[in-house]
């Protein structure tokens, strides 16, 4: 199957596909602006003119402009949107995918649309937008690209929210699409926040104002209503703030689209070469809340920051130890405690969250202490690396287990959870039991 040997390497076969499609490497700015006007003249010179007034804040539809030819819209995608969409294309690829039905909110002259077509032979794909060049230059890649499952149509969500089914798609995207549709009602709530009567000095002070003001939304219910139990929707868009992701955030809590951190990710783009690295939240939501209701600002704020977080090991017995002791409330979803056969001591294991954060942490009868502070959505993973460790020791000691059979700290952040349980279930029959 196609998606299969593009797992095998996902960058080879988006870069086959990107010049199949006509996409080139994009090239210095003021390069690919000389270029462009040679080659398309007076379209060329009315599509940088609006760029331009855009750019200086004027509200103007580009996408006519944008769309006179396939070969015009390949030029500006080669340049702008490539690096972007293929980020996209590569986390759909490297995941655990297997949609039936796709929507792509937004879908431009369609290039992401058919490629999920190719990658999803068996899925129907509908790309969406209201304007009609685009649409026009997307069938024409159907064709070009001899794809019959991809089907796109010149339409707004808000039309055509009544013409399909509840629950139609398993998977619905929208890249850079958000912060302009919805760019006077989060206008809106920002100015609102101004009129907070407290000083807001952290992104929990931003939320308590937030909240009151996020309202209802049909563009966002009717993502909602879209989806299949199951199914996710995809957002990529211009929230590189951590409040500006919260608002995002927030808005589609507050209509039926719940913001899983796993596998959501944060996408890094270089459009050219100059230019400063552009950074996306790649967010993922489903229609189903999170089993432990919302999650924090702290969280979304540690969400944001755990690329660079990672991990926090503080080896040094003493201040792993206080530092440790200090956490103000620590859940400890899992503990191990081993009694070495050879009568040399006892270890005791710790994993579980405090606040935003995780934590793993050692201890012994003869002294050593080691903590690692990580943010929460890595726990999993901290679990999952412990989990041969105990393996290792039930060779040499007694280990008992004690662990919380909800998971709820994993399950708080969309975690799977099951391999995990089935590992202790089959080692330890029941909580504390050898």
């Amino acid at each position: 199957m196609m998606l299969e040997a593009a797992k095998k390497n996902p960058i080879a076969f988006l870069n086959a596909f990107l010049r199949k499609s006509g996409i080139t490497e994009p090239i210095r700015e003021q390069q690919f602006i000389s270029q462009f006007r040679k080659r398309f003249g007076k379209p060329g010179e009315a599509f940088l003119e609006c760029v331009s007034r855009r750019g200086d804040g004027e509200s103007l539809n580009i996408y006519p402009l944008k769309n006179v030819s396939i070969d015009f819209a390949n030029a500006v995608l080669s340049q702008w949107d490539a690096k972007k969409l293929t980020e996209v294309a590569r986390w759909i690829i490297e995941g655990d995918l297997s949609p039936t039905t796709i929507l792509e909110v937004g879908c431009d002259n369609g290039w992401l649309a058919c490629l999920l077509g190719l990658l999803f032979p068996e899925a129907k794909v509908v790309g969406i937008d209201p304007n009609p060049e685009g649409i026009a230059l997307a069938r024409q890649r159907v064709v070009a690209l001899g794809l019959t499952n991809v089907d796109f149509q010149c339409t707004s969500l808000e039309t055509s929210i009544g013409t399909f089914q509840t629950g139609s798609f398993d998977l619905i995207l929208a890249v850079a699409v958000f912060h302009e549709a919805l760019a006077s009602e989060l206008v809106g709530i920002q100015r609102g926040l101004a009129d907070y009567d407290y000083p807001i000095f952290g992104l929990a002070d931003f939320d308590r104002a937030l909240q009151p003001l996020v309202g209802s939304n049909a563009v966002i219910e009717g993502i909602a209503q879209l989806l299949s139990p199951s199914g996710q929707f995809v957002s990529v868009d211009r929230w590189g703030f951590d409040n500006k992701l919260l608002t995002w955030v927030r808005l589609c809590g507050a209509n039926g689209l719940h913001f899983r951190p796993l596998p959501s990710r944060m996408i890094h783009v270089k459009r050219a070469p100059g230019e400063d690295q552009e950074s996306f939240p790649l967010s993922v939501f489903r229609s189903v809340p999170l089993a432990e209701g919302q999650l924090s600002a702290e969280e979304i704020l540690v969400w944001m920051g755990s690329e660079k977080f990672g991990s926090m090991p503080i080896p040094e017995p003493s201040a792993a130890e206080a530092i440790f002791a200090s956490l103000s409330c620590p859940k400890v979803a899992l503990q191990f405690k081993a009694t070495y056969l050879d009568g040399s001591g006892i270890q005791l294991i710790y994993l579980g969250t405090n606040g935003a954060l995780g934590f793993s942490y050692t201890t012994t009868s003869t002294g050593f202490r080691d903590l690692n502070l990580m943010p929460i959505f890595r726990l999993q993973e901290a679990i999952e690396v412990a989990l041969p460790q105990i393996e290792a020791l039930l060779t040499v000691a007694k280990v008992t287990a004690n662990w919380d059979p909800m998971m709820a700290s994993l399950r708080r952040v969309g975690a799977p959870t099951e391999r995990i349980l089935a590992w202790l279930e089959q080692r330890f029959p029941k909580n504390g039991d050898e």
